[in-house]
């Protein structure tokens, strides 16, 4: 086991393996696919909320693989600990993602979503990379000068608990994610005659502010990656 490894396996991820963390994902996933297979089969349209086939498919995908991860994390228990989160987090980012391009182009059409899996798959490549570099250059020690510590408010005599690293990559992928929410946020003042309801303060701003919420969520939820490569290091140094 190489130091960056060994850093890496035992760096502190701000994720609390329990109940409440476990049963806030599931029902995070659970609304989104429940909403968009209900949304469809009741071919339900309100403001930016609306159905789709390609919604419909989207959720049934999403709800085959959160079962799959399910069942893989009550067999294979603590050894699949890692991954479960991992995985949870990664497929709320990349609904969170779908949902954001649904937000900015849904009275477009609905093959739009297809570019919310592209940016998801980019940016996850992309964060993929960055952690895996990381380990090989050992920034996940505690003297690394690209990681940035977090105290412990729980326990006052600890000053360093929790720790992210940052880099050029980190920055690229935020770039990447605002540029995109950016784009949004102009096709939708231009083509606000496609919008319902468009044209008052409250709509138009809120408009602004859900895209740029959910595509911060969507970066901090994938994220997720992390977990799932710690999984795979533990695996390899057991």
């Amino acid at each position: 086991m190489t130091m960056g490894e060994k850093n890496f396996i035992e760096s502190k991820d701000t994720i609390q393996y329990n109940i409440i963390t476990n049963c806030l994902l599931q029902v995070t996933l659970l609304v989104f696919v429940v909403a968009d297979i209900l949304l469809y089969l009741f071919d339900f349209e309100y403001k930016f909320i609306c159905s789709s086939l390609f919604g419909f498919i989207f959720a049934i995908v999403i709800t085959v693989a959160d079962i799959s991860n399910i069942f893989l994390s009550i067999f294979l228990k603590k050894k699949y600990q890692h991954i479960y989160y991992g995985v949870c987090a990664v497929m709320i980012s990349l609904y969170l993602s779908f949902i954001v391009v649904k937000v900015g182009l849904y009275p477009f059409n609905q093959l739009f979503g297809l570019l919310s899996i592209a940016i998801w798959a980019i940016t996850s490549l992309l964060f993929i990379y960055a952690i895996i570099n990381n380990i090989k250059n050992d920034r996940y020690n505690d003297n690394s000068e690209d990681i940035y510590f977090f105290r412990d408010k729980k326990n006052e005599d600890c000053e360093k608990k929790y720790g992210i690293v940052i880099t050029k990559y980190t920055k690229i992928v935020g770039l990447i994610y605002t540029s995109f929410a950016v784009s949004l946020i102009i096709l939708y003042f231009i083509q606000k005659d496609q919008f319902k309801e468009s044209g008052k303060l409250l709509m138009d701003y809120g408009q602004c502010i859900l895209i740029i919420v959910l595509d911060i969520l969507c970066y901090f939820f994938n994220l997720g990656w992390k977990l799932i490569i710690k999984q795979i290091y533990v695996h390899k140094n057991l």
